[in-house]
């Protein structure tokens, strides 16, 4: 025979909690209506069968081939008994049912225990995404941490490159200073010696060598 589940929770999870609700109560009801003993006692141990009957099924079916493609279910099938006085009958007949149920990965509530099991397993549920979520933060921050150590070791590199390049600005200005060795003086005394130059490029000589010793006065300091 083929079954069907009355109710699929979807959590967010992509987990789905499967109920059944498929409980026959008719011997419950004979056994509430009864007004002798004899008939009492016939219609309980028809409502306990009808329990464990309910219960193997349940145990006996894949119900997963009813989930969505992507979607998990809980190990366990969530039988419901509308009335719980059902469930308290046959408790009196086997002590064990719901233990019995739960070792064939059956679940029985009622309608004063669905929603408290509902809320635990979200709850539990909630948990486990903190703490997957408290993973994900770690990575992030293992992430950023090594990038930052990146931006660090480039920083160096930098500043180390922009050091030594100051350093040969510096050592070009004293070369073009107007001192008594720098290029710039050579190429004064040279003019001064009658060799002719345009005075364009004296100009760029000269702009060149004030620049050039201003630079070397602002690095000696």
């Amino acid at each position: 025979k083929k079954m069907r589940p009355d109710f699929i929770f979807h959590f967010p999870d992509n987990t789905d909690v499967i109920i059944d609700s498929k409980v026959n109560m008719d011997a419950y009801v004979d056994w509430h209506n009864a007004d002798d003993q004899l008939t009492k006692d016939e219609a309980c141990r028809r409502n306990l069968a009808a329990l464990k009957a309910q219960i193997k099924n349940l145990s006996g079916k894949n119900y997963n081939e009813y989930l969505r493609e992507g979607r998990k279910s809980l190990p366990f099938v969530v039988m419901y008994v509308a009335n719980y006085g059902a469930l308290a009958l046959a408790k009196t007949l086997d002590p064990e049912i719901v233990n019995d149920a739960y070792r064939s990965n059956v679940l029985i509530t009622t309608e004063e225990t669905i929603m408290p099991l509902l809320f635990l397993i979200r709850y539990a549920w909630r948990g486990a995404e903190q703490i997957r979520n408290q993973e994900e933060i770690v990575k992030n921050a293992r992430y950023m941490i090594d990038r930052v150590s990146e931006l660090c070791e480039s920083h160096a590199v930098v500043g180390a490159a922009l050091n030594k390049a100051l350093e040969a600005h510096r050592l070009c200005s004293v070369k073009l200073a107007q001192s008594g060795s720098s290029i710039v003086t050579a190429a004064k005394n040279i003019e001064r010696l009658g060799v002719q130059a345009k005075e364009e490029k004296m100009k760029h000589i000269n702009a060149a060598a004030a620049q050039a010793e201003q630079a070397a006065n602002l690095l000696a300091e």
